[in-house]
């Protein structure tokens, strides 16, 4: 591109790295984490003058069989609170330092429930 140059296009990150670490404790119960990953800063305009930073969200997730069809289950998302951009508006060039660019991901979070099959 003439204007850009080789620049990164805005709002799309290099990479992500979503993975998922699960054990059956027994053969009704099992725990996982889950580690959602963001190793590169990612640019908001294509012009790559304004980044979001880098980012890492740790989550555990455990669930234990009552019956064959009922379940009870618990989550913790985002344990160390991290505060981070989930997503950003996309613009071909940043023209506001008061322009709103990024949009916040969701803070430590607790889920706890049941699961039910028919």
């Amino acid at each position: 591109d003439p204007v850009r140059g080789d620049n990164y296009l805005a709002g799309a990150p290099r990479h992500l790295i979503n993975s998922v670490v699960h054990y059956d404790i027994t053969p009704r119960l099992f725990v996982e984490t889950e580690v959602k990953w963001s190793p590169t800063k990612v640019p908001v305009d294509n012009m790559n003058t304004l980044y979001a930073s880098p980012f890492a969200i740790v989550g555990l997730r455990s669930s234990f069989a009552l019956t064959e069809t009922v379940s009870i289950y618990g989550e913790a998302r985002n344990i160390f609170d991290k505060t981070y951009a989930s997503s950003v508006v996309t613009t071909d060039a940043v023209s506001s330092s008061s322009q709103a660019m990024f949009l916040p991901g969701d803070g430590r979070a607790f889920y706890a429930g049941i699961k039910a099959r028919f």
